[in-house]
């Protein structure tokens, strides 16, 4: 097995670990995280892993959407993937704790 340098207290580091077990399916850290909304996580890997803004994903789930109620729904999209996002990397930090404390 390799060992990977990462500042658990680093929250740029933990961010870019997220979006890497979140975009990758398969990640074995995956498994580790409680993921209950699976629609915001696939919201959350479009639009830091991929790109895609926030208002282009509400749109593709209600395309006839305009005007202020738009404006609502990307705001709420965008403030429910930052609390998740926040809450993942709080998670992620405990899980990897829990695995290098296994390891020592």
């Amino acid at each position: 097995m390799e060992s990977i340098l990462l500042d658990i207290n680093d929250d740029d580091e933990m961010a870019k670990l997220l979006a890497v077990v979140l975009y990758d399916e398969e990640s074995s850290l995956r498994g580790y995280l409680q993921i209950t909304d699976h629609e915001l996580v696939t919201a959350i890997v479009a639009h830091y892993a991929r790109g895609v803004s926030f208002k282009e994903i509400v749109l593709k789930g209600e395309p006839e959407l305009k005007g202020v109620v738009l404006k609502k729904r990307v705001a709420l999209l965008e403030a429910r993937a930052i609390v998740e996002m926040r809450r993942l990397k709080m998670e992620l930090r405990g899980v990897l704790g829990e695995l290098l404390e296994k390891r020592e």
